[in-house]
């Protein structure tokens, strides 16, 4: 198949003949030929000759050598041939190996920078006296690799087992490269082609995988591709339209005065809208999102309650709940009088702390508490003169008075809420 595509381009090549002598003549593309380094090139070649040919023999020159036939030649037809340059054993094929359709067209495999250059053929029969090498001469031009692998990805259905084929460039190079997938699976590695087999899910939706060919020599040549859902708009039909319920990752205890950090995260294609509530308010939201983070700095009281994160695509609508507690911290507070406040909540004592024996003493307890806090001063002890029982409101406190101190009156107070 290869051999008869060859033959296809070629016939539709220019071609030039060129004659030396009378019926010895050969024919060759018109121009350089063009090859990339790496992979192979065809020498197109058909010749006439006076004799039967038995040998074809091809030599490598340079351009202002008008015969190369006194250096080692770099392919013989003939076999167990022992001076063939070594750099070309093994790399060179005809291809077509009956002499009589005086066919001499040449493979070369695993090209190399150093093959650019002049070829020229010699023809030899049985006979000693039968041999000619005609003086035209085929130009082979190499570059740098430029080819890329092909990467093949059938529809992706999640779920559901799939397989990638890598087919590397230059199906006719000789030695088999290497093909390796830069991904998380193993690859199974024929001849030139290659094979990446998974159970695809939707988290492989947006993921690049590589698959890099190497060649001999070191000259190796990629391709990434991307993996994407594809929809059948005609049907309506999605690849997957599963919306999973909303994940939420964090701290659902924090100390006022911390940061609260929350995530969710949502399994979805297509993409969802995300949103954050806080009871019955809407905080924020982002639109075509699988991961949405939610941050207060600096907690209070009034940030503790229920937050609800909605994920809602064209398909469905899921929600996920956590409820937020904030903690708050004891405070002590060392006055002249060596007043300490012990609560678990964080109440703030306000007042002067050294008073002039005869003076009025004024204190006051402030607390931040949801729901209302019981507030009591009590002295060394015993309660001291404030009113027992008082409940506060959002922000609340409760004062006392002591007038006209005396040296009884200094000690330790406590506010506790």
């Amino acid at each position: 198949l290869l051999l008869d595509l060859f033959f296809l381009l070629t016939d539709a090549l220019q071609r030039e003949k060129f004659c030396q002598h009378e019926g010895f003549c050969v024919t060759f593309n018109e121009g350089e030929i063009k090859a990339e380094v790496g992979l192979c090139a065809v020498i197109p070649c058909a010749f006439t000759s006076l004799f039967a040919p038995e040998y074809i023999i091809w030599y490598k020159c340079e351009p202002l050598e008008a015969k190369c036939d006194n250096s080692d030649p770099i392919f013989h037809s003939g076999k167990n041939k022992e001076n063939i340059q070594p750099e070309y054993e093994g790399r060179m094929s005809l291809l077509n190996l009956n002499m009589t359709q005086k066919n001499c067209s040449i493979m070369i495999n695993d090209l190399k920078k150093s093959d650019s250059g002049w070829y020229q053929l010699r023809v030899e029969g049985k006979e000693t006296k039968d041999a000619y090498t005609y003086l035209a001469k085929a130009n082979l031009s190499l570059t740098g690799l430029s080819q890329k692998p092909s990467v093949m990805i059938p529809p992706l259905t999640e779920g559901q087992q799939v397989t990638l084929t890598c087919t590397a460039p230059g199906l006719c190079s000789g030695s088999p490269p290497n093909i390796t997938w830069m991904w998380r699976r193993k690859a199974v590695t024929q001849r030139h082609v290659s094979t990446l087999t998974f159970n695809y899910s939707a988290d492989h939706h947006n993921t690049s995988i590589t698959c890099k060919v190497s060649f001999t020599g070191g000259i190796t040549t990629e391709e990434t591709v991307t993996l994407n859902v594809t929809l059948d708009v005609k049907e309506i039909q999605f690849c997957f339209t599963d919306l999973r319920k909303p994940h939420i990752s964090g701290r659902a205890t924090v100390r006022e005065g911390d940061d609260l950090n929350l995530t969710c995260s949502v399994d979805s294609f297509p993409p969802t809208v995300i949103s954050w509530m806080h009871g019955r308010h809407e905080i924020c939201h982002q639109d075509t999102s699988t991961i949405f983070l939610f941050s207060i700095t600096n907690v209070t009281a009034k940030d503790a309650g229920l937050y609800i994160c909605t994920a809602k695509n064209p398909n469905n609508t899921l929600r996920e709940e956590i409820n937020v507690t904030v903690k708050f911290i004891t405070e002590c507070l060392t006055l002249f009088f060596n007043l300490c406040s012990t609560d678990v909540r964080k109440p703030q004592i306000s007042g002067r702390t050294t008073v002039m024996e005869g003076d009025d003493l004024n204190l006051t307890c402030s607390v931040d508490s949801v729901p209302p806090s019981v507030i009591k001063w009590t002295k060394s002890g015993a309660k001291a003169h404030c009113q027992d029982n008082i409940f506060s409101k959002e922000s609340g406190h409760v004062s006392f008075s002591v007038m006209n101190v005396t040296v009884e009156d200094a000690g330790r107070y406590m506010c506790t809420a």
